[in-house]
């Protein structure tokens, strides 16, 4: 996949199913960055700009205390598999 590209429905959908239940993480350490835990993936770390999950490497040394959970639609436009917004009134779905 080229950058700029998009991700199609069913490629997310089969990551998604290999990868597991993901939650996704920022940490006041790591600006810019997501962070992601599933359980068929461990903890990765991704760029917070379009399509950054191409560019997920694994997590090390993170700390709890600056670590928070956010929606998973935050990922969204990165390419998170699994995130999506519910476009007709902006919510989380």
């Amino acid at each position: 996949m080229t950058k700029g590209s998009t991700i199609s429905p069913v490629a997310i959908a089969e990551e998604t199913e290999t990868i597991g239940t993901i939650k996704l993480y920022t940490s006041a350490q790591h600006p810019g960055q997501w962070i992601a835990h599933a359980s068929g993936l461990g903890w990765v770390m991704f760029p917070a700009r379009a399509n950054g999950w191409e560019d997920r490497r694994p997590a090390r040394g993170l700390d709890p205390v600056h670590v928070r959970q956010v929606p998973l639609w935050y990922g969204l436009e990165a390419g998170l598999p699994g995130a999506f917004r519910n476009t007709r009134n902006g919510e989380a779905a």
